[in-house]
């Protein structure tokens, strides 16, 4: 898979930071993934738009869509991941399937925050999560 996010610019150039050791021994990574667009109750799952929404078709929800990024960022800039600790929730617990019209459960996670350790022993910090506008 291509994880376009390695060619930003400014993720480049912590790349190149890094790994010149211009920062020194990084000790902690953080990252956040966060949208609002698929918290709304009313938005239905299912079909060829919302493919993100069915859990057939994504197999995942911000966990898998989402923070498979930022998690690839983490690893190409920081190294591999030793260990994991995470909490996943959906909010959104049934949705009208966009197709059938039917109330369906909805098996996608709307939020993700896990930390970690790093293989150099550095800490990391994740979230990813889906959140209502203000």
């Amino acid at each position: 898979m291509w994880y376009n996010y390695r060619r930003l610019p400014a993720v480049t150039l912590a790349k190149q930071l890094v790994d010149s050791g211009k920062l020194g021994k990084i000790f902690h990574y953080r990252a956040n993934f966060l949208q609002d667009w698929t918290i709304n109750a009313d938005l239905p799952q299912g079909g060829t738009s919302l493919w993100r929404m069915d859990v057939e078709a994504a197999g995942s929800g911000v966990t898998g869509d989402l923070l498979a990024h930022c998690i690839d960022t983490a690893m190409w800039l920081n190294g591999s991941i030793k260990d994991v600790s995470a909490v996943t929730e959906t909010f959104v617990k049934q949705r009208r399937h966009q197709l059938t019209g039917k109330m369906q459960p909805v098996g996608i996670d709307d939020a993700c925050i896990f930390h970690c350790h790093f293989e150099n022993g550095s800490l990391g910090l994740f979230e990813s999560a889906v959140r209502p506008r203000a």
